[in-house]
């Protein structure tokens, strides 16, 4: 199990990486899925 702070540095992590202009890793999304998150609207927020 993760905690709180953990999440946010995945999901922080992940952030940065799409405003960079980068695609996040296939285990980085399935972290974020994992923790309930919807990696492709988070990914069409945050992707420049």
């Amino acid at each position: 199990m993760t905690n709180l702070n953990e999440m946010q540095s995945t999901l922080g992590k992940a952030i940065a990486i799409w405003r960079s202009g980068r695609n996040i890793t296939f285990a980085m999304g399935t972290e974020l899925r994992e923790q309930g998150y919807d990696v492709a609207a988070l990914a069409k927020a945050h992707r420049r």
